[in-house]
């Protein structure tokens, strides 16, 4: 007997959604990506909570984007990576341009500055935004609504206004944080276009990543093959994650030498092996569950979370209090969330 696709499935399930099925969803992952990638990390803080006005609709609309450009295709991850690359570059190279300033955060001090670009900074900043910006908000919405995981939820006048804001967000933040924040600096001509380039180069791969293909053919479901626990699944995302902010522990003897760089390889090494290893593990493997799905969220939450706390917002106990108090409520609420889907699903 010939059994659907997952691409038949998911335009079954276009045809079948309704606009409230649709709105949910997106609502959803609109706020949560500010709040993964800013507060649950203290770059907004707790007495500065008011930023968000304009952080939020700068995050939420371009991971909306994201998500409802690669759904419309595929749902392969690898197009929602380049997205996030090029989100990163836009963000941190051309809006607020602390890719080039040698005094944001004292990039400097980090080593790895050759060419005007701050390059420690660089690699955390899009590993960053890739992960927590990007891929964890679609990853929890996703889990959040299981049945609608491949359907559209925005349609073109939804894309459209999503464009729209995004790009107002980005000229008011960017204008707000050169004014505020770094005034006086402007990144080489030449650098700009450089990173609106590479931007764009990844943006056009993402957009041309093949499409899910449909097959006719009668296929039988895969068998599981060997898959780790969930719970190690946890410990390797945190471990990647911890590696990435370990770039900003490297040791200051080393900071200002051509050393720092086996560090920056190092840690990109590590990243490829395991999202080879993966890869290899999950692709049409039955073993591989949403548990698993949500240990990739859990591991790199925790160490952003104890990062925000015990770095990010050191020196203000007001604001260790409120990065504290958000991550709790918001671990707790994922963990309680994650525990009834994962109890929900056929056994």
């Amino acid at each position: 007997m010939e059994q659907p696709t997952a691409s038949a499935c998911a335009n079954l399930s276009l045809s079948e959604s309704t606009p409230k099925s649709q709105i949910l969803p997106a609502f959803v992952l609109f706020i949560i990506s500010p709040l993964i990638a800013e507060v649950l990390l203290g770059a907004t803080l707790l007495t500065h909570i008011g930023g968000l006005v304009i952080v939020a609709p700068f995050y939420g609309c371009a991971v909306l984007l994201i998500r409802e450009l690669v759904r419309r295709r595929t749902t392969s991850w690898w197009p929602v990576v380049l997205f996030g690359a090029a989100y990163a570059l836009v963000e941190e190279g051309l809006t607020l341009q602390t890719l080039f300033n040698p005094d944001f955060v004292n990039a400097a001090k980090f080593g790895g500055r050759w060419l005007g670009v701050n390059f420690v900074l660089t690699q955390w900043e899009i590993g960053y935004h890739v992960v927590w910006s990007i891929c964890i908000p679609i990853l929890i919405t996703e889990l959040l609504f299981p049945t609608r995981r491949t359907q559209r939820w925005l349609g073109r006048l939804g894309l459209t206004v999503c464009a729209l804001v995004y790009v107002l967000a980005a000229l008011v933040l960017g204008a707000g944080f050169r004014k505020t924040v770094m005034p006086g600096f402007h990144a080489p001509s030449t650098h700009l276009l450089i990173t609106a380039g590479l931007a764009c180069a990844f943006a056009i791969s993402a957009l041309t990543w093949p499409r899910a293909e449909v097959s006719t053919n009668s296929v039988q479901s895969p068998a599981p093959r060997p898959t780790p626990p969930w719970w190690l699944v946890g410990i390797l995302a945190a471990t990647w994650a911890m590696s990435l902010f370990g770039l900003f522990v490297i040791p200051p003897s080393i900071r200002p030498t051509n050393a720092v760089g086996i560090f920056m390889l190092a840690q990109l090494g590590f990243t490829a092996v395991l999202v080879w290893r993966l890869k290899i593990i999950s692709t049409n493997n039955p073993g591989w569950t949403d548990a698993h799905r949500w240990a990739l969220v859990f591991g790199p939450a925790l160490v952003s979370s104890a990062f925000g706390l015990f770095s990010v917002t050191a020196s203000s106990r007001i604001d260790q209090i409120g990065v504290a108090s958000f991550a709790i409520v918001t671990l707790i609420t994922l963990l309680i969330l994650a525990r009834r889907r994962v109890r929900s699903l056929p056994r």
